[in-house]
C-alpha cells in the first residue's frame, strides 16, 4: 500500500469544505472517493501525501499534517 510510506497526511475541515470536488479531480491516486455526489473521507491506504489536493482546494479546507 502506498499510504505506508506517506510523510504528510491531508486533513479535511468539514466546516470549510463546499463539496466542489476539485480535490477529487486532481488527486493522482484516486484517494478522495465520492459517495452519493459528495466527497467522503480520504482513502489513506492509497494516499501518497503529495498535497496536490490541499493546493487545489479553493476554500482551504484541506491542510497537510506531518506524519501518517
Amino acid at each position: 500500500m502506498q499510504g505506508e510510506w506517506r510523510t504528510r497526511t491531508p486533513i479535511l475541515d468539514q466546516d470549510l469544505c463546499r463539496q466542489c470536488m476539485v480535490c477529487s479531480m486532481v488527486c493522482p491516486d484516486s484517494s478522495i472517493p465520492l459517495k452519493d455526489g459528495e466527497r467522503v473521507e480520504f482513502d489513506y491506504d492509497h494516499c501518497k501525501g503529495c498535497g496536490i489536493c490541499a493546493k487545489a482546494c479553493p476554500f482551504d479546507a484541506i491542510t497537510m499534517k506531518e506524519g501518517r
